[in-house]
């Protein structure tokens, strides 16, 4: 398939994408970390966003959905056998980036 061939699909409380909101926090979360003391105005952004997305992650899947089920468009290229262990990245990430113990309690769950 040729990249002018893909199609781009949205989630959202209706699609909910929790693997990709959940990776995406995490990578945003180590990024915040890497960042700190050189670029402290944008580590702090990407914190916000981290800490926005993790959101999503955990309060718009109400039914526990994975993305393939969601968004069955996506199959096959992206088959999900769940999003526990992304949402276990994410949280420890953001742990270690706010210590906020909502995380290190998230990643106990995970």
């Amino acid at each position: 398939m040729y990249a002018y061939q893909r199609r781009t699909y949205t989630i959202n409380a209706s699609h909910p994408g929790t693997e990709i909101w959940a990776s995406a926090s995490a990578a945003l979360a180590s990024a915040d970390l890497l960042l700190r003391g050189e670029m402290e105005s944008y580590a702090e952004q990407l914190r916000r966003v981290a800490v926005a997305l993790f959101d999503c992650a955990t309060l718009h899947n109400l039914q526990n959905n994975n993305l393939d089920d969601a968004l069955p468009e996506v199959s096959p290229q992206y088959v999900s056998w769940g999003f526990t262990d992304e949402l276990g990245w994410a949280a420890a990430w953001l742990y270690d980036a706010t210590r906020d113990e909502r995380y290190a309690d998230a990643f106990k769950v995970c």
